[in-house]
């Protein structure tokens, strides 16, 4: 599969879980939702909706260290250049 496709699938599985973290920020349902969030910006750094989940999440829990901790892992998998210069919130 390629990462596109990966990350797409991670996202949509992510999604799928947003009615149970919205009503439980910290409950399972969430903590699976940023895994599979983290793990598709691995795949795909340039993912708008992993990237928006991620944001709704950290919004919902006060954690704003989700994203710091998000772009990070994005951007060390990324060298100088043009892709790294596309990550943006």
């Amino acid at each position: 599969m390629s990462a596109a496709m990966r990350a797409e699938v991670l996202h949509r599985h992510a999604a799928s879980l947003q009615a149970a973290y919205r009503e439980d920020p910290r409950g399972d349902a969430a903590e699976l939702a940023i895994a599979d969030v983290l793990e598709a910006l691995r795949a795909d750094p340039t993912h708008p909706g992993a990237r928006q989940l991620l944001l709704e999440i950290a919004r919902l829990r006060g954690e704003w260290s989700l994203v710091v901790a998000g772009l990070e892992a994005v951007l060390r998998t990324l060298g100088p250049g043009p892709a790294r210069a596309r990550v943006e919130l």
